[in-house]
């Protein structure tokens, strides 16, 4: 018995965990695309390359150390000539003598150790390297901000779906509901069947609708569930309505500088910069060191272990390298720079004047939503009271089915009416906030 009991609370603690662990409010979705998006991933790992860029970049400029070891055996050794007056200066002048020089084997073993002095183009390239992370940051951010952005407005979309599927399903009631009772009305002789078959209409249309808004309904969650990438066979449950994701009518302050995609023109703008560095420190000159040591040994028998001499070699340099004359390649280079910063920073200047443009568009957007939203809610107040009434009139026989039919249609628009005033003033909220790059920072 205990044990049943057990397991009966076990099933309904599992049950409860597991429908929480579907019910996801705006902010829990938002917090689980960010966790489990692809594109954000994808964006963390170009963060990881430029991390690793940057080590490589760092690498350059310290010591180069690598050891080798050679081989070679001979077996018909190279044949080197002389004349013969180099030995016996009595010897004719056209008398040759023919040798073989060297080992039938020899071997070397070397350590080379390069160091990198001074470089310009390195020390604009450890500049560029560090930026890069700095530039990758602001990709990751766009990133999350788009995969939030498309969340919120999937959710939003979604609510007021599933708001719109309970109105109709409430409509579907009602007018079944006037449907029976107009049925009994026929069979007293009270009502003649063409009246009755204009309710029939309207409960049929009712169906329809709410069959329609079933699928609006799903095919919004589906959206919801690819902005999140959640998985598509699982059950995702809506735990906000539309009132508490509308919990204030206040736009939110803020500034366009603070715009991600101006910040991404502006490290474009960096960019550029660090490309004319660059084209002008290649004019630089360039300084190296150099140190080898090798070990050489030479044999007529495989013995290379043998208690045999080893001849030693050092070497030691440093390179210099100055730039003279290019062909003026690289002067064009750094004017090719110079327009495309002019370039970049006219593409800055457009974005700033179409962002004012947008933020002063969207407050005005805003202002007639909520208007328009505030006369859709006393649209819908009234049409609701004016059809409850009339279905009360029919019922004492001071309406006609006709009026009815008319007076659902109303409702039914002024419904369409509210849920688009409703998805207005939310997505003017949410623009403005992707503006002025709140959108990860607001709830």
């Amino acid at each position: 018995m205990k044990y049943l009991l057990f397991s009966i609370l076990f099933s309904i603690s599992f049950l409860y965990q597991a429908q929480d662990s579907l019910s996801f409010s705006m902010d829990r979705a938002v917090n689980y695309a960010l966790e489990n998006h692809l594109s954000i991933k994808k964006s963390s790992l170009e963060l990881q390359k430029s991390i690793q860029q940057k080590k490589e970049t760092q690498g350059i400029g310290l010591p180069q150390i690598n050891a080798e070891g050679s081989f070679n055996h001979f077996p018909n050794l190279p044949v080197q000539v002389l004349s013969a007056s180099f030995f016996n200066p009595f010897a004719p002048e056209e008398e040759i003598i023919a040798f073989r020089a060297g080992t039938k084997f020899n071997t070397n073993a070397s350590l080379q150790i390069n160091q990198l002095l001074f470089n310009g183009s390195y020390i604009v390239g450890l500049e560029f390297s560090r930026f890069l992370i700095d530039m990758q940051q602001a990709f990751i951010e766009k990133s999350e901000l788009e995969v939030c952005y498309q969340v919120k407005l999937a959710y939003q979309a979604s609510v007021v779906s599933k708001e719109n599927l309970v109105f109709l399903d409430s409509m579907l009631y009602l007018t079944q509901k006037t449907f029976t009772q107009q049925k009994d009305l026929v069979k007293l002789g009270a009502l003649s069947p063409d009246e009755l078959h204009q309710i029939e209409f309207l409960v049929s249309s009712a169906k329809s609708r709410l069959k329609s808004a079933e699928i609006q309904y799903k095919n919004s969650l589906l959206a919801l569930k690819i902005s999140m990438f959640y998985p598509l066979e699982m059950e995702l449950i809506l735990s906000e309505d539309v009132k508490s994701i509308t919990r204030n009518n206040l736009l939110p302050k803020g500034s366009i500088d603070d715009n991600i995609d101006l910040k991404i023109l502006k490290n474009q703008e960096q960019l550029t910069k660090y490309d004319i560095k660059n084209n002008i420190a290649v004019k630089l000159p360039s300084l190296s060191a150099s140190f080898q040591h090798a070990y050489n040994a030479y044999r007529n028998k495989f013995d290379f272990f043998a208690d045999k001499p080893w001849y030693p070699q050092t070497i030691w340099g440093i390179k210099l390298g100055i730039p003279i004359y290019s062909g003026g390649q690289k002067n064009a280079k750094i004017q090719q720079s110079k327009i495309e910063l002019l370039k970049n920073q006219n593409d800055t200047k457009l974005l700033e004047y179409n962002l004012n443009a947008q933020e002063i568009q969207i407050k005005r957007n805003y202002q007639n939503a909520l208007i328009n939203l505030e006369l859709q809610e006393k649209n819908i107040s009234l049409a609701q009271k004016i059809y409850k009434n009339s279905l009360i009139r029919k019922d004492l026989g001071a309406a006609n089915n006709l009026i009815i039919t008319q007076q659902y249609n109303q409702l039914i628009s002024a419904k369409t009416s509210h849920n688009l005033a409703y998805l207005e003033v939310l997505q003017t909220q949410i623009n403005l906030e992707k503006i002025y790059n709140q959108i990860l920072n607001t709830k």
